[in-house]
């Protein structure tokens, strides 16, 4: 007997010891096409016989969404995948994920992220998904030079607004966590959600949706990941900390030195660090929901207060912040429109018309014609007015190559902002198109949430979006990045408050604040007031312009909500740009409180003894991100950050 050969091909070759008669005669029998079309259907199952003995070396072995398990809508969400290499061999490639909607629809773009893996070994993957909605689920591939392996499908998990008790119809429970040390096994207490230390996000601009942490051990973190703690409770969060095994106090250096603060409780920039004096044991159900819950509308005592609550007695609530991307990608959008000559098209189709009929029926009646010269007749008009057509109507007319962007920026600290960006690119030329950021921590994603699109995206210090983009498309770029700018220094000279309302303020600033076609607001409780900036002694002073807040961010009043007056409702203005400005700048406040996690406007008040300083402007051209679109890119920026209530007289 011949040695066996494995291969699915050579098992059709016969080896010495099948040639004989027998064989020949089935061969023969069989038919060269026949053959053919075995050995062709042996070739298209090499690769999925490949496939199935790659999948066996590799598998998922554990998903976290989010910090809690849940995500928050609007945001870049972390996704934490644990792989395992169950061979003795290293896997050198990449993971891709991309999100479907519905059963099978693709939508957005591919994410992309290298990988290595040592043999036998397991390591934590992460990718950054946009949060859109809901319904969504995301295919997940491991390519390498020469294989791929497509593993289950993974669902979304649920947002962190929804509703699944009665409980969490009135209450919001927002994500809190506690972080466990490497290698612990059993996770307790049972009475707060856990999250491996090792896989907290190495980026500030990931952490958005994570409301407190509890820390009972000082990590053992690379830089980056102490930053992005750090730059995370800055922009607002919670630190909780606890005693360590030993029933001693955390002691931190470097970077999270700031922490070592010996009061109770106390601020860094805009969060909070409340120290605690026992272990983590000892956390109690009624602590963790007394800092995470909070109720999402106001309770009304009576009947007139629920008809006042809900919008006139109309049946539609207009305190309800809805988030919308969409609204503003579409009025990025309609920046870019072609400025047809609709009169002129308009007429030409008219002409058009008449000319078919009755004109050429009235042609055709005159006996003196060919009969052939009125079918001339109309196969001319149909030649000429395409022509017309096409010029008149083209894409192309009056049509530029843009890049537009609208950001909001919540400060971190004097020089950081945490930016999420929405940008509209729109070429009129076919071809590959790079959106670049460099040392930002960038974020970056389609904003295309019902279509797929030719693109992909890396995350990062070193973040891309590479787009093929056909003639006259656009292409919507949500981001999110770390910004730096001078310090402002911006600061309260003087005020003058009660309870309810900021009867005078005064702030200062440097030669750094660009005063450029600036707007500035600062909201107080629940109500906004615009600022005045005096070049001259580089004040900010309070102008007695006030409205509530939920009056000032509705780019729309309806004619029967009656508790809206007149003189507050949003100004019409008959330049189009202007219009535009205006409704960008209630959007983008209105964006940034559905990034807080503010669900009713009526309910929501900024807490006392702060103010919250709003500067929009034209962004500046350093700040924008780089592409290769051939334009000079425009856009417009509202900067927020919160101030300490104090006077410095």
């Amino acid at each position: 007997m011949s040695a066996i050969v494995l291969s699915p091909i050579h098992q059709l070759i016969p080896t010495d010891a099948d040639k004989s008669d027998a064989f020949r005669f089935r061969c023969a029998a069989f038919g060269p096409v026949a053959r053919t079309t075995l050995i062709l259907a042996a070739m298209l199952a090499l690769p999925q016989i490949g496939f199935a003995q790659i999948a066996e070396k590799v598998r998922v072995v554990e998903t976290i969404w989010g910090f809690d398990g849940r995500t928050m809508q609007g945001e870049f969400q972390p996704l934490s995948i644990l792989l395992d290499n169950l061979s003795d061999q290293t896997i050198d490639g990449t993971v891709e994920l991309r999100s479907n909607s519905g059963l099978v629809r693709r939508v957005g773009g591919v994410m992309q992220q290298p990988v290595f893996l040592g043999p036998n070994s397991r390591r934590w993957v992460q990718f950054y998904p946009y949060i859109f909605g809901q319904m969504v689920s995301w295919d997940l591939e491991l390519k390498t030079d020469s294989e791929t392996v497509k593993f289950d499908a993974i669902d979304q998990s649920r947002l962190i607004a929804d509703s699944q008790s009665e409980e969490e119809k009135e209450y919001t429970y927002r994500a809190t966590v506690i972080l466990d040390p490497p290698g612990m096994l059993q996770r307790s207490p049972t009475t707060i959600k856990h999250l491996p230390s090792e896989i907290f996000p190495p980026y500030s601009t990931a952490t958005h949706g994570l409301h407190a942490v509890f820390l009972d051990h000082v990590p053992d973190w690379d830089e980056p990941r102490q930053a992005a703690l750090l730059g995370w409770l800055q922009s607002g969060g919670q630190l909780h900390l606890l005693q360590d095994q030993n029933r001693q106090t955390l002691r931190f250096s470097g970077i999270l030195a700031p922490l070592n603060e010996p009061f109770p409780e106390f601020s860094v920039e805009a969060g909070t660090v409340v120290r605690h004096e026992y272990q983590r044991a000892d956390l109690t159900k009624e602590t963790v929901n007394s800092i995470s819950r909070i109720r999402k509308k106001p309770a009304v005592a009576d009947e007139e207060s629920k008809k006042a609550f809900s919008g006139g007695g109309s049946g539609l609530s207009w305190d309800e912040v809805i988030l919308n991307d969409d609204d503003l990608f579409y009025s990025l959008r309609k920046l870019t429109e072609p400025e047809h000559a609709w009169a002129l098209i308009l007429l030409l189709s008219l002409l058009y018309v008449g000319l078919l009929f009755p004109g050429a029926w009235v042609f055709s009646q005159k006996k003196r014609h060919n009969y052939l010269i009125p079918y001339a007749a109309i196969l001319g008009a149909v030649a000429v007015f395409s022509l017309l057509f096409l010029f008149v109507g083209q894409r192309g007319y009056n049509e530029e190559a843009s890049v537009r962007t609208l950001a909001i920026a919540v400060g971190q600290d004097k020089t950081h902002w945490s930016c999420l960006e929405f940008t509209h690119l729109f070429v009129t030329q076919g071809g590959d198109y790079h959106v670049n950021s460099k040392n930002q921590q960038a974020l970056l994603a389609s904003g295309s949430s019902d279509e797929a699109t030719d693109s992909t995206s890396t995350h990062g210090d070193t973040a891309t979006f590479d787009s093929l983009m056909p003639p006259f498309s656009s292409q919507p770029v949500i981001s999110r990045r770390r910004l730096e700018t001078p310090d402002w220094e911006i600061k309260v000279k003087s005020f003058s408050a009660t309870a309810s309302d900021l009867t005078a303020l005064q702030l200062t600033c440097n030669e750094k604040f660009p005063s450029d076609g600036v707007l500035c607001y600062a909201i107080y409780g629940n109500r906004i007031f615009a600022v005045a900036f005096n070049s001259a002694d580089r004040t900010l002073n309070l102008l007695q312009q006030q409205q509530t807040l939920r009056n000032f961010v509705a780019t729309e009043s309806p004619e029967e909500d009656f508790t809206v007056p007149a003189y507050q409702r949003p100004v019409r203005f008959s330049d189009a740009k202007l219009q535009f400005r205006d409704e960008s700048l209630r959007r983008m406040l209105q964006r940034s409180l559905t990034s807080t996690g503010v669900v009713d406007l009526k309910a929501w008040s900024l807490p006392p003894g702060k103010i919250r300083f709003l500067a929009f402007m034209p962004m500046p051209a350093e700040l924008m991100l780089e592409s290769n679109v051939s334009t000079t890119p425009l856009g417009d920026i509202l900067f927020i950050r919160d101030l300490p209530l104090t006077s410095d007289l």
